[in-house]
């Protein structure tokens, strides 16, 4: 099966979720909703800014730096 974001194969044991009609790895859905790293960090042309995915990185890629950056600014703190 294929991911429909990065259009990389999924693999036996990788993260994934289901869209309305097709399966994701988890973290290009997440990306797909929440928007790039430096999307979620208002530092991307939406909000005046010049920051975008770094040079090099596949789709796969900067879907994972995307989840990672979503699961920061979304944690909860122990208290």
């Amino acid at each position: 099966m294929t991911c429909p974001y990065c259009d990389e194969e999924i693999g036996e044991g990788d993260p994934v979720m289901d869209g309305a009609t097709q399966t994701f790895h988890r973290e290009c859905l997440i990306r797909a909703v929440a928007g790039s790293a430096a999307h979620q960090l208002q530092e991307c042309s939406c909000f005046g800014g010049t920051r975008e995915d770094a040079p090099g990185l596949t789709l796969r890629q900067g879907a994972i730096a995307a989840y990672q950056t979503f699961l920061i600014l979304n944690a909860k703190a122990d208290v």
